[in-house]
């Protein structure tokens, strides 16, 4: 579980919604924010909180300033936090984002990958197509659908493409979407984007500032693609994505393991219900990811780790493969 986050022409510091994001993961956190000359990026293996703690006081007024401020704080699954590759904002040639959920590709391989983290294969993908994206982004919907039509997952994204500078890209592909708010602060309208939900920060401040502070809730659509200014127009398209998560019934499943090997009766776990499960949920276990298609249920290849899901487990998968065959 991780948390992203985006404000976009905000009239308030971004600094408490950013470290809000501390619950869904304290691995690593990132932020990309707009300037004057461009866009800049800030992140580390280390909570928001005090990724911003560590900036000097010229950078924590340059983030809070910006027009536009991204976050990601990540709780680790594939790919060490150490190396800064796999934390978010991820960067490749044409495109820099951050994504909250799971993914699998199975040509992986053919990509020329930079870092181990599976989040950077999303925007690998959407690199190729989006040089063919018009510039009144009238071909977005076709450009992501044809960029991610083999990717296995589930997600959230918010990116920008150095085609083009002066907007951000929202992509949602799963079922637990963002919380999105409209706000209006002293005259000034704003977007904020917010894995976690800020209802009571919004109400508080309402009480506070009364008619100076207003807010309301965009319910984004469960796969859907949108266009950000930085005047926070809003352009949207529905998205359709024929092996994403949102698509099929998707589960954690956790099992019971003996000195880092599963029982042998795992493989007999395809034949149960989610409910027959269930007793099976502990805190000290080792995790995986699956799909239900067709009655079936699929491990999603990749993507298991070792006590509450913050790093991989090749020797753990590769017992499960032999009992899965």
């Amino acid at each position: 579980m991780c948390g992203i986050c985006g404000l976009f022409n905000v009239e308030f510091s971004p600094k408490y919604i950013l470290e809000k994001q501390d619950r869904r993961g304290g691995d690593a956190a990132g932020i990309l924010f707009k300037t004057e000359k461009g866009w800049s990026v800030k992140k580390g293996n280390i909570l928001q909180s005090g990724l911003i703690e560590s900036l000097t006081e010229e950078e924590r007024k340059r983030i809070f300033e910006s027009p536009i401020v991204i976050g990601h704080s990540r709780l680790a699954t594939r790919g060490s936090p150490p190396q800064m590759e796999n934390n978010h904002p991820i960067i490749t040639p044409d495109i820099i984002g951050v994504h909250n959920g799971t993914v699998t590709y199975s040509k992986e391989k053919e990509l020329n990958r930079n870092a181990e983290v599976d989040s950077e294969i999303i925007f690998l993908l959407l690199e190729t197509e989006m040089k063919n994206l018009r510039s009144d982004f009238s071909n977005l919907k076709e450009v992501v659908e044809k960029s991610l039509h083999d990717l296995n997952g589930r997600g959230s994204c918010l990116f920008i493409h150095k085609n083009f500078p002066n907007v951000v890209f929202f992509l949602n592909f799963r079922k637990e979407a963002p919380y999105i708010y409209r706000v209006e602060f002293k005259g000034k309208r704003g977007l904020i984007v917010s894995s976690e939900s800020l209802a009571i920060e919004f109400s508080f401040l309402k009480e506070i500032e009364g008619k100076d502070f207003s807010w309301s809730i965009v319910s984004p659509e469960e796969n859907m693609v949108a266009v950000i200014s930085e005047a926070n127009v809003i352009k949207k398209f529905e998205i359709s994505l024929p092996y994403i998560a949102s698509v099929y019934k998707y589960h954690n499943i956790y099992m019971w393991t003996r000195d880092g090997e599963p029982f042998s009766y795992v493989k007999d776990l395809i034949d149960f219900t989610i409910e027959d499960l269930c007793p099976l949920l502990k805190l000290n276990v080792v995790g995986f990811d699956i799909i239900e298609k067709d009655g079936k249920l699929f491990p999603i290849e990749g993507n298991v780790a070792i006590g509450m899901g913050r790093y991989t487990a090749p020797p753990v998968y590769e017992a499960i493969q032999e009992l899965w065959g």
